[in-house]
């Protein structure tokens, strides 16, 4: 009987042993997966976000320019609602930025939050002209970012033409031909990863839908699908074409696809 409970006592002890073992390697190999997520994260936004003295990643909203008016001596802004061109007014300050821009601009600081222990603070389009160096992030099309416009200032193969005929004033188009147009139930945004052209080894981005709804849903699309994104560019900048629903302003898939081997 003592023999038995001996047994026993070196068996439960060689069990939480193994246990012990086993509960220590799987939170190393969970560790390691976790830090060669992070080391392809940074490789994905480029130089300056694997430069472990100094990340610098500028994430850049646009501002809102509204006209003004001055009403019993006092200044209103307002703006025309994009989808059926109410116009809209407000007091408050000049400049404001969009619901939509914030909320890409979120997901997007979700995305980069394990690469850096300092959070990072978005800056204005209006800001950011100067800003060359490090990885560029802009919210928004090139018809409502400074900064992106003036990245993309020589660059083919995306643009966005204005078709005043269309119920959202412009299309998305692309140097191969094809065009996107935002219906009631659908819009399109981009996700565009080129060389950023004043800083070597670096990336800008531009993330911007032909409504606010594939702005918001190519944010979105990105910080689920950055990985997939980056395998099938093999690193490489590229183009990516989102569908987005109107509705939940999720993704729901992707409908263009091109690597880029030289931006510029």
């Amino acid at each position: 009987m003592i023999f038995d409970i001996f047994n026993s006592l070196i068996e439960g002890i060689a069990v939480s042993i193994i246990i012990s073992i086993g509960a220590f390697f799987l939170g190393r190999l969970k560790s390691i997966i976790n830090q060669l997520k992070i080391r392809r994260l940074k490789q994905f936004f480029g130089k300056s976000a694997n430069n472990p003295d100094r990340i610098k990643i500028n994430l850049i909203i646009p501002v809102l320019h509204p006209q003004e008016d001055l009403i019993d001596g006092k200044v209103i802004y307002h703006y025309k609602k994009p989808f059926d061109n109410e116009i809209k007014t407000w007091s408050g300050p000049e400049n404001v930025m969009a619901v939509a821009d914030i909320q890409a601009a979120a997901s997007l600081i979700s995305l980069l939050e394990p690469l850096t222990p300092q959070s990072i603070e978005p800056i204005t389009d209006e800001d950011s002209l100067d800003c060359k160096d490090g990885c560029l992030i802009c919210i928004g099309s090139p018809l409502s970012n400074s900064k992106a416009k003036l990245l993309m200032k020589d660059f083919e193969p995306v643009s966005w033409v204005k078709t005043p005929k269309d119920p959202y004033n412009q299309r998305l188009q692309l140097k191969s031909g094809k065009e996107f147009t935002s219906t009631q139930t659908e819009d399109y945004g981009l996700i565009l990863k080129i060389e950023n052209k004043y800083s070597e080894g670096d990336f800008a981005f531009i993330i911007g839908g032909i409504t606010h709804f594939g702005t918001t849903g190519a944010a979105r699309y990105l910080k689920k699908n950055w990985k997939k994104l980056n395998n099938k560019a093999d690193r490489n900048p590229f183009i990516c074409v989102i569908q987005v629903d109107k509705e939940n302003m999720e993704p729901t898939k992707e409908v263009y696809f091109e690597t880029i081997e030289k931006s510029f």
